[in-house]
């Protein structure tokens, strides 16, 4: 996965999550909800840190934790699309970040 297809992979779960957050569902003032936009927020960040460092393309340590990031987006995606419990979202959001901060590690 190349620095652009993880970048898109990024904001299509902060679009995704942002759709989420203004659904109110879970209820705005609920503690998943402000659960789910403090790591929405984090995401978001950890986006902006890796658009500001250079990804070499030909780092292993790099790909396979950027085809973590790709698996992690991937499972989000599924869960959203299936209307999932927002436990199961928190869950994996949290995993997605896992997988962009093993990125930034390994940069």
């Amino acid at each position: 996965m190349n620095p652009s297809d993880l970048s898109a992979s990024i904001s299509n779960s902060l679009t995704q999550m942002d759709t989420i957050l203004a659904s109110g569902n879970p209820p705005f003032t609920s503690p998943q909800w402000q659960q789910l936009f403090a790591l929405r927020k984090h995401l978001d960040d950890q986006q902006r840190t890796l658009l500001q460092q250079t990804i070499q393309s030909d780092d292993a340590a790099v790909e396979q934790a950027a085809g973590d990031v790709k698996t992690a987006t991937t499972s989000l995606t599924s869960a959203i699309a299936q209307q999932a419990k927002i436990d199961s979202i928190i869950k994996i959001v949290s995993e997605v970040s896992s997988a962009v901060d093993a990125v930034l590690k390994a940069l």
